[in-house]
């Protein structure tokens, strides 16, 4: 590495090369050639890099495929190689690719950690800056998180018996950043993180309650709400009146007429007293939920006024339909629920909408 650059970066290629030195040097390694192998597989095929050499559907390889074909299969060495196949494609492993934690699973990036630490302690360089510079890189300078990754690092269930060489440099560092030193590094890590924790879940169950009672305000405010429209009262009877005149899964209605009668009884009106039964739609892949979404998405936009309180259809329909309680249940569902209710129309859906829509909205 040179003497005024230090790529702190946990980079594939690097990794590679550092590892077959260990193996041609005779080195103690620290962790099994085939199951490093596996791992650097894993973290490039989890990554957007594509394959430099794809299989051919439906058509004879060429030579040049065939060549690497029988280079993968022929054991020269037990050297990692620079190559490797998956599925047929291959990927090349003697190319810069830097891994980032969030692409990949934690356990791959934990022995892809492990031996970049030991790769820069091989090459007489001192670990605070890489323990600096991965806290922000990958870590997004959230120490409580990464002190969290720490522990379970350095565990006995873990990949301790790889860090007798970079242990000091490692508690040194946890110390500059508040760690109390009087007891083990993984003592002193656990207690770090009960305590952290503790703190963070009291700030979580506060933030919850003041969520919630927020929620219950806002959901106090709805009721006893009609929501007005371009449609009178007998209008929408009619277009939702399709919920029990078409036929559904086993040729059933989606819900009985007594069911849609109370639901549409005074028009689109939230209940003071939200409804604890709610209805269940008669739905099956062959009538999909979708057909109801696409039901309700068309009807918000011919009878709403101002097309801004999407919102509040949601939350009349949640008070009876199972399928949209979530509308009632948080501020969080709610905003789900709005934004994937976006008008597509089921490719499963026959229904003659002129037949229910008022003859202004006919197509």
């Amino acid at each position: 590495m040179s003497s005024t650059y230090i790529d702190y970066h946990i980079e594939i290629a690097s990794l590679r090369e550092y590892f077959n030195e260990l193996i041609a040097s005779n080195k103690t390694i620290p962790i099994d050639g085939t199951n490093f192998f596996d791992t650097l597989k894993k973290a490039t095929i989890s990554s957007d890099i594509k394959p430099f050499l794809t299989k051919a559907q439906g058509e004879k390889q060429t030579g040049y495929y065939q060549k690497y074909v029988q280079l993968e299969m022929e054991e020269v060495s037990k050297l990692i190689p620079d190559f490797f196949s998956h599925e047929g494609d291959f990927y090349d492993l003697d190319r810069r690719l830097n891994i980032c934690r969030e692409d990949i699973e934690e356990a791959t990036f934990m022995k892809l950690f492990a031996v970049k630490m030991l790769e820069l302690n091989n090459a007489g360089i001192e670990l605070k800056g890489f323990f600096n510079f991965q806290l922000f890189d990958n870590f997004h300078g959230n120490k409580e998180y990464y002190a969290s990754f720490l522990q379970r690092l350095l565990s006995k269930d873990g990949n301790s018996h790889l860090f007798t060489e970079v242990i000091e440099d490692l508690k040194r560092w946890l110390n500059e950043q508040g760690f109390d030193d009087t007891h083990s590094e993984i003592d002193t890590i656990a207690a770090y993180i009960e305590t952290k924790s503790s703190s963070t879940e009291t700030a979580v169950e506060e933030n919850e309650e003041s969520r919630h009672a927020k929620w219950q305000t806002f959901l106090e405010g709805k009721k006893n709400f009609k929501i007005q429209g371009r449609f009178s009262d007998e209008e929408i009877r009619k277009y939702f009146s399709f919920l029990f005149e078409e036929k559904s899964a086993n040729k059933n209605p989606f819900l009985k007429e007594e069911q849609v009668n109370k639901i549409f009884s005074n028009g689109l009106f939230i209940p003071n007293d939200l409804p604890q039964e709610k209805f269940t739609l008669n739905c099956d892949p062959k009538f999909p939920l979708k057909i109801i979404q696409f039901a309700i998405h068309q009807f918000y936009l011919h009878n709403s006024i101002s097309q801004k309180d999407k919102k509040d259809y949601l939350i009349f329909f949640g008070c009876y339909i199972q399928a949209f309680q979530d509308a009632i249940a948080s501020a969080k569902k709610l905003d789900s629920l709005a934004r994937n209710m976006s008008g597509e129309k089921s490719n499963r859906c026959r229904i003659n909408w002129n037949k229910y829509l008022p003859e202004r909205c006919r197509n």
